[in-house]
């Protein structure tokens, strides 16, 4: 992709019993330090509150959260608008 010259690289970041966050997340950190060598953001679309602080983490610029855990999600943000980035949360229709 980064031959394409994208604005940002999107990761969904997505757990599971075969596939725990844990053992995905050096994967998504190494897509994070790729993007900041590119000076390129990293979108993270976490469905986990344990999937939102590790992209955060990370290194994820954009949080793209829907969250299972709502009431637990206020260090995640705090930590993402320290660094400057950005909290996309989801909108109800």
């Amino acid at each position: 992709m980064l031959p394409m010259k994208p604005d940002f690289i999107k990761v969904w970041y997505i757990s599971g019993k075969e596939y725990p966050a844990e053992k995905t997340f050096p994967l998504v950190k190494y897509i994070a330090s790729l993007c900041s060598k590119n000076n390129l953001k990293l979108a993270v679309h976490a469905t986990e509150l344990k999937t939102a602080r590790l992209a955060v983490e990370a290194g994820a610029s954009i949080l793209e959260f829907t969250p299972d855990e709502l009431n637990n999600i206020t260090e995640t943000i705090s930590k993402i608008k320290i660094a400057g980035d950005r909290y996309a949360a989801p909108q109800t229709i």
